[in-house]
């Protein structure tokens, strides 16, 4: 499942990618960190910030922690919607569970807050 998810990235084809995500519970699978990070991304690429929040939000509830790559693509998503923040909230999220700090999340970060014109976000 992961590696058809990861397929669909490219084209932006995230409708696609959510429907396999949820379908795998139907095969008695579970997605594991990889299988919500395609989705994750495929939902960025196709400029879709709210759905690529659900799965980031959803992964804990079905026992999943999110990894720097996670982050990286819930704040990337975040960041193409101008959503700052939520950007900003997908940094604090990642801080708070100690992972390591990456330049992606924070350049997504401060580039949301630009956009949303919130520069003293961006500087603070």
């Amino acid at each position: 499942y992961s590696a058809a998810i990861s397929s669909l990235e490219k084209d932006g084809r995230w409708q696609q990618a959510l429907r396999l995500l949820g379908g795998m519970g139907n095969d008695h699978l579970l997605p594991n960190v990889i299988s919500y990070n395609s989705v994750i991304s495929t939902c960025e690429t196709g400029g879709q910030w709210q759905n690529a929040l659900e799965p980031f939000l959803a992964m804990r509830k079905y026992g999943k922690l999110p990894d720097v790559i996670t982050y990286c693509a819930a704040g990337s998503a975040c960041d193409k919607g101008e959503q700052w923040s939520r950007a900003v909230g997908v940094l604090e999220a990642m801080m708070n569970d100690g992972l390591q700090k990456s330049v992606f999340i924070y350049s997504a970060a401060i580039a949301a807050c630009e956009a949303s014109e919130q520069w003293r976000r961006a500087l603070g």
